[in-house]
This record gives C-alpha cells, sequence and structure tokens, in this order.
C-alpha cells in the first residue's frame, strides 16, 4: 500500500510488465518493519532493507543485525542502527551502534523475491557470475545466473561450455556501459539460450544488448571469436581488447532480430575462450532506452499509475450521485438534532415516570 496514504498499490512486473500486486519479501526477523521516502528497513536475518527509492528487491547490511524492535533509523540522509542487542546471544560480528552513510561505490545486490515468472518475457537483463539482483536506473531487472544471492525470478535459460565465472568490485571497471554487469561474466561460454515465451507460435521484434569486458588483461589479438544470433553472423573476429581500448573496459553491443519461444546466442572461439558479461533483451515492443551508468533516479518509481485511490466515489455503486461535502454536513448535523431530541425525550420521561411513581 501507499506508505502515505494506505491507498492499495500495483506494479508493473519487471519482466512480463504486465500490472501485479506490490509485494516484498525477507529473510527470517523478529521484528517488525520501518519505513521513510525511499527506504524500508526490517530485520532480514541480519540487517535488511527494501529499496523503494528503485522498486529494487531487498537487501541486507551483513555483520550485524537490528534488534526485536527495529532499531534500522532513517534520518537526516544516514542509517542509524543504535545498538537494541546487547542481551542477545545470536552470533553477529558486530555488536555497536552505527551510523551508515550512502557511497555510490558501494555495491548492495538484493533478492527480488517472487521466483514466478507468469507471461512472456518482454524485458530482462542477465548478470552472469553475479552475486544476487540489481535494478538498472532505466527499470531493467537484472537477475543472477547462477542463483546464489536469494530468492529472484528465475530466468529460463541455459548455457554451454567449459564455464568459468568470475567476478571483480565494479569500481575496476570503465568503459562504455554498466560497470556492475561488466564486473562479472563467464569465460569459456559457448552458448545460450533464454526461452521468452514457450507458447509463442509466432516471431516477435527483439532488442538484444551483449555485455563484455576483457577480465585478464589479454592484449589485442589474443581473445577473438564470433558471435551468432538466431543463427545468423553479427560479430566476426570480435575483439573485446581492442575495441573497448584494453582490459576492464565494458563494451556493449547492441542488435536487433527475430524471436519466437527463444532467443539463441553462440559464441564460436576463434583463439583463446569466449567471454560474455550479461545480456539484456526487450521483447515483444518494449522499448529500450538508452544505456548508461547506474544512477539514483530523479522519482520514486514506486509512484505511477498503478496507484488504486481510495474513493468513496469508485465505491459507490453505478448510477448513484455522490453527494457534495456541503450536502452531506448537512445531513450529518440534522440526525446529530434528531439523535439528541430522542435521548432528551427519553431521559426526561424516564426520570419522570419514577418521580410520580415515588409520589404515589
Amino acid at each position: 500500500c501507499d506508505l502515505m496514504t494506505g491507498a492499495p498499490r500495483g506494479r508493473l512486473h519487471p519482466i512480463t510488465l504486465q500490472p501485479v500486486e506490490w509485494t516484498w519479501t525477507r529473510n527470517y526477523g523478529c521484528n517488525t518493519p520501518s519505513a521513510s521516502e525511499h527506504l524500508m528497513t526490517f530485520r532480514s536475518g541480519a540487517a535488511g532493507f527494501f529499496d523503494l527509492a528503485r522498486d529494487g528487491g531487498t537487501g541486507n547490511f551483513g555483520g550485524f543485525r537490528s534488534g526485536c524492535t527495529n532499531n534500522l533509523i532513517v534520518a537526516g540522509g544516514l542509517l542509524n542502527a543504535p545498538d537494541y542487542t546487547r542481551t542477545c546471544i545470536c552470533a553477529y560480528q558486530n555488536q555497536a551502534s552505527v551510523a551508515l552513510v550512502p557511497m555510490a561505490d558501494a555495491e548492495m545486490w538484493t533478492f527480488f523475491g517472487s521466483t514466478d515468472v507468469k507471461g512472456p518475457i518482454k524485458r530482462l537483463g542477465v548478470n552472469l557470475g553475479a552475486p544476487g539482483d540489481r535494478r538498472a536506473d532505466d527499470g531493467t531487472l537484472w537477475v543472477e545466473h547462477p542463483s546464489v544471492g536469494g530468492k529472484s525470478p528465475s530466468a529460463p535459460i541455459s548455457v554451454d561450455g567449459k564455464i568459468e565465472y568470475f567476478r571483480v568490485h565494479s569500481s575496476r571497471i570503465g568503459g562504455v556501459g554498466i560497470p556492475w554487469v561488466a564486473a562479472s561474466g563467464a569465460k569459456g561460454i559457448t552458448s545460450l539460450t533464454l526461452t521468452l515465451d514457450k507458447d509463442s507460435q509466432q516471431d516477435q521484434p527483439c532488442t538484444v544488448r551483449l555485455h563484455f569486458v576483457e577480465p585478464d588483461g589479454a592484449k589485442p589479438g589474443d581473445r577473438v571469436f564470433d558471435i551468432r544470433l538466431q543463427g545468423q553472423d553479427v560479430l566476426k573476429d570480435f575483439d573485446i581488447a581492442k575495441e573497448a581500448g584494453g582490459g576492464d573496459r565494458a563494451l556493449v553491443k547492441e542488435f536487433t532480430t527475430q524471436a519466437g519461444k527463444e532467443l539463441k546466442v553462440k559464441l564460436v572461439p576463434r583463439r583463446s575462450v569466449p567471454v560474455l558479461c550479461g545480456i539484456e533483451v526487450y521483447a515483444g515492443g518494449a522499448e529500450p532506452s538508452a544505456a548508461k551508468s547506474d544512477a539514483m533516479p530523479d522519482a520514486n518509481v514506486l509512484h505511477t499509475a498503478l496507484t488504486v485511490p481510495e474513493s468513496a466515489v469508485m465505491l459507490r455503486p453505478p448510477g448513484e450521485e455522490a453527494r457534495s461535502e456541503s450536502e452531506g454536513t448537512t445531513l450529518r448535523s440534522f440526525l446529530w438534532v434528531v439523535v439528541g431530541a430522542l435521548l432528551f425525550m427519553w431521559v426526561f420521561f424516564r426520570f419522570g415516570l419514577i418521580g410520580r411513581n415515588k409520589a404515589a
């Protein structure tokens, strides 16, 4: 519901773009949630939060837990956590009062909660080798593969090859693209298949973005491979280090194609093994946004047209006109006068009758 008014809220499912109920989840915990405009806090094993600003999922601050009474207080741009656990025997490393400040370079990964993806995929990012899910500033939900960070939408994806996953901190990554996507990936991957709509009977237009990085410091010419999309060659003799300008530099390649039930990507090694960090798909008319680095959005994405206002007019049966505020006030005043008069008459009659009985 809306934290300010209590009105029911919905969301567009980030993968299917269908209206669904707004829900959230957490791991085990014994306290109640507390919310500010952009952040909801609670215990989720350790200290937990839900990113309201991005509708980005549930995350954790490792190393300390919140109290059985919620002590995660958002105020003045800080997350304050006075120690409410001094009598607790739970085995957490840090038992102290802390205050956390926002840091743009801090990596915060989340899990989105539900594993069900009901309906065809319209918009999805798959982040290979990532430690969790993350919502980009353009609204795309990037889900981890393989799943290691918690319950999240299961991307219907299969990969082949002698795969070795890698991950570094995103602060090491330069270049063009999303640093925290390029900070992890799969070496040795030879194919990737993503099921878009298992019931599809015809192809639909798709925009596909492939994210790359050179993770091993290979020089131009050391790692070369071809890329095929839906069986068609889209890149020949692709050299990440050459095109990105060196190692640890993100690179994004965008293609358009037609796909029905499945989207298939094949990477054919020419020299050394292929590398892929992530795949971003916009299918069936979903509009791709400009690729850009992650940043805090200007507005809370929960404040959308999906808000369901609590309105007396909406709840009134069709055809019945709404009374004006003045009419409602006049009617209430009249009813109070009638009730008061009846109460006065009852008291007068009651006590008058008792007096006559005593006199008799």
